[in-house]
């Protein structure tokens, strides 16, 4: 069983909203195509009212008006243990949790399904995108994701080509954060 993950907020105007789950839901689509597998729809939550990401969301998307909405971490943790709970119970051998989203979240992701683990039959494995490249972005052993850049951008182009449309990036730099686009977006 596939599940993907990701934040329903701006990857730049040449993205649609939402990329995060879109990709992290081609991926597992590709995945379920070529190695058998069952695809949860994804799942879309919010977290940019709280802390850190409402400073980031603020400075890199803008207030003109209220883009992105919260659903607080621990919400969406507990929504993961009953998606657990109920591929556990419905007899799956394996789930595999792909998120879209990069941040800390992620890293969370894997300590959550860490603790879970025992408690499970079901084999849990969570993991962001950028993890399953391992040449990484740049061949480079090294690179992984950002943010609207060349990197997202490039993969939801990629994978879900109708949701990608370059003749929305900006012209230049006048009126930035354009909706919170990576610096190297047009190297897409």
């Amino acid at each position: 069983m596939y599940l993907p993950y990701g934040l329903c907020e701006p990857h730049g105007p040449q993205n649609a909203v939402g990329l995060d789950a879109l990709k992290a839901h081609a991926i597992c689509c590709a995945a379920a195509q070529t190695h058998g597998g069952i695809v949860a729809p994804p799942d879309y939550w919010h977290i940019h009212e709280i802390g850190l990401y409402a400073s980031w969301a603020a400075e890199r998307v803008g207030e003109v008006r209220s883009w992105l909405s919260a659903m607080p971490p621990w919400q969406h943790f507990k929504n993961v243990c009953y998606h657990m709970r109920a591929v556990d119970a419905l007899g799956f051998h394996a789930a595999i949790l792909v998120t879209g989203h990069y941040g800390p979240n992620w890293e969370d992701l894997k300590t959550l399904l860490s603790i879970l683990q025992p408690h499970f039959a079901t084999r849990l494995y969570g993991l962001p995108d950028f993890e399953a490249n391992q040449p990484g972005f740049d061949n480079d052993g090294r690179s992984g994701g950002d943010h609207a850049g060349k990197v997202e951008t490039s993969l939801l182009w990629a994978l879900e080509p109708q949701c990608v449309d370059m003749s929305r990036m900006p012209v230049d730099e006048t009126g930035a954060p354009h909706f919170a686009m990576g610096p190297d977006a047009t190297q897409s």
